[in-house]
């Protein structure tokens, strides 16, 4: 609800509320004669413990939206684990690295243009002779680059995590050092302010420092928006503080409209970016035989598991968007289908006299 507030053109002020415009496959076995707009039902699907909502439209948005961005994040999250075993299967001595490429921030910094000044740096880095000289002497043969951002005092801090496959050992901190040489002439080359020691870290797939181990080397390559941050707020955490769901104690804390001002700023620049950027034929190489699928396909798809709970009609369901009632209807569910069909039917119990009529047991009969 905060993203549709805070971008109310972008798709994501549509997703999960609008229904998708279908007709039931079991609707021409139904003796009774109703709109057709009761056919355009809101399923409530449940999988093991958990509930959640089909025949609704997603925006497939991995930035704008909390929701598709979890069910995005996740798949990527699982192609990058089976990419980092296939490799250390294939090769038995290589290795996969964890390199963070980062520039100094300022309050009065535009975002726009840091991150272009970043990309051009990225370019400059991996176009170099330099780079290209530690590329041989490492065997380093692909890698997948994921952007992330946060915002702190100093203001936005945007930077890069490249996951690197090495076929040769090599030392961690002569390799930091030597590419820290690099980015510091690729940053100033593209406009930024050159970094400190802090602008290069490089650390072992497997060992990586606290924050990464904490969430497993995957976990910081996809999710970074969607956690908490702890040095600063994540694009979501923004959204917390919009809210008021936020109680880090910081100082966005208590300043939604600020949390807004900030989160669509972000929005429109991240808007159209790829959350993760493989390296030619690593992909194909690596997850040989895994679907490739889309951030809109993955959005929209439902687990094999998922049974159908109930079925909501269209006009309940604009009451519960009018409501804002979607967390609720849901939390109900764990209550059992006649605590749902009694909340339901106190929604608006003129709709059907006596009781909630759920559409599921009238195309079963049992209306």
């Amino acid at each position: 609800s905060a993203a549709r507030d805070i971008l109310p053109s972008e798709r994501v002020s549509k997703c999960l509320r609008t229904v998708s415009l279908h007709k039931h496959p079991n609707t021409e076995n139904i003796d009774h004669v109703f709109e057709l707009d009761y056919f355009r039902n809101v399923e409530i699907l449940q999988s093991k413990e958990n509930f959640h909502y089909g025949n609704l439209m997603t925006c497939g948005s991995v930035w704008h939206c909390p929701i598709c961005a979890a069910k995005i994040s996740e798949q990527r999250r699982i192609e990058l684990t089976q990419a980092v075993k296939n490799w250390q299967a294939q090769h038995e001595d290589s290795s996969v690295s964890l390199l963070t490429l980062t520039v100094p921030h300022y309050t009065n910094q535009n975002l726009q243009v840091v991150l272009d000044g970043l990309s051009s740096a990225l370019d400059k880095l991996t176009n170099s002779r330099g780079w290209k000289n530690l590329k041989s002497e490492i065997g380093l043969y692909g890698r997948i680059r994921s952007l992330e951002v946060t915002y702190g005092e100093n203001g936005w801090h945007p930077h890069f995590h490249l996951l690197l496959f090495n076929y040769l050992a090599f030392d961690l901190g002569e390799l930091q050092a030597r590419i820290l040489t690099l980015w510091k002439s690729a940053t100033v080359r593209s406009g930024l302010p050159e970094p400190n020691f802090h602008g290069v870290k490089l650390d072992d797939g497997e060992l990586a420092a606290q924050y990464v181990g904490k969430w497993g080397l995957e976990h910081e390559m996809t999710k970074g928006h969607i956690k908490k941050s702890k040095e600063g707020y994540s694009p979501f955490d923004l959204l917390r503080v919009y809210l008021g769901a936020s109680d880090s104690g910081r100082f966005l804390d208590g300043h939604p409209h600020e949390a807004g001002r900030l989160f669509k700023e972000y929005a429109k620049c991240f808007k159209g970016k790829r959350q993760l950027s493989w390296s030619k034929e690593l992909k194909e190489t690596l997850l040989l035989g895994l679907a490739s699928l889309t951030d809109e396909q993955i959005a929209d798809s439902v687990d094999e598991d998922a049974k159908l709970f109930a079925l909501v009609p269209l006009r309940t369901w604009k009451i519960v968007l009018s409501r804002n009632l979607r967390g609720v209807l849901l939390e109900k569910c764990r209550e059992g289908k006649p605590a749902l069909d009694l909340y339901l039917s106190e929604l608006r119990p003129h709709v059907y006299p006596g009781q909630h009529r759920d559409p599921l047991n009238l195309m079963k009969g049992k209306g």
